[in-house]
């Protein structure tokens, strides 16, 4: 996979495909309530927010969540229907790291999103494993957004990303989730 032209495409088109999601009502509220908010796959669980709830993921994507009953204070943002959300994916690196693999992520959204900037980088580790997290500032279609993403080494050449986005104004109130989110990130282990 060319990760440079296939992380910037998902990640844009998940941040337009939340607002469909939410509208047509695709989010599963029963599946959520069973899993005890937790998010759980095959590959991997994590604890989801509170109020938070899985939903269809996007192609290329492994799993994604929206906060389905948020009410926003941004007419920009209401009228593309969005909604905040996280969306998990999986992609194979040929060398390096998390670090690196997030300076390839950056890299491909500047030429894509003009203006984009990036901020308060830092390594991590989740569940024992090596981790890079960013902050992104963008506007698109007259919405000021904010994103964080979080790579973590998996098995192998496997990196996984979660990409948070919500709108700026309210980036205060969900940063402490979604660094909470990343941080219960597990991968399930492969017999």
């Amino acid at each position: 996979m060319n990760i440079k032209i296939i992380i910037p495409i998902v990640l844009l088109f998940a941040v337009l495909s939340v607002a469909g999601l939410c509208y047509f009502g695709k989010a599963d509220k029963a599946d959520n309530q069973l899993s005890q908010n937790k998010l759980v796959t095959d590959d991997f669980e994590l604890i989801l927010p509170q109020g938070w709830i899985k939903s269809d993921p996007a192609a290329g994507v492994s799993a994604m969540a929206v906060n389905a009953d948020e009410q926003l204070d941004d007419p920009a943002a209401e009228q593309i229907n969005f909604k905040s959300y996280f969306a998990v994916s999986r992609d194979i690196i040929e060398d390096g790291g998390p670090s690196e693999y997030m300076k390839v992520i950056e890299n491909s959204l500047r030429e894509i999103i003009p203006g984009i900037s990036f901020s308060e980088e830092r390594d991590m580790e989740i569940s024992g494993r090596n981790a890079r997290a960013v902050k992104a500032e963008m506007n698109q279609k007259g919405v000021d957004f904010n994103a964080l993403m979080v790579s973590i080494k998996g098995d192998g050449n496997d990196v996984w990303t979660i990409s948070f986005s919500t709108t700026k104004n309210k980036w205060e109130e969900y940063k402490e989730s979604f660094f909470n989110v990343a941080n219960s990130f597990k991968l399930k282990i492969k017999e």
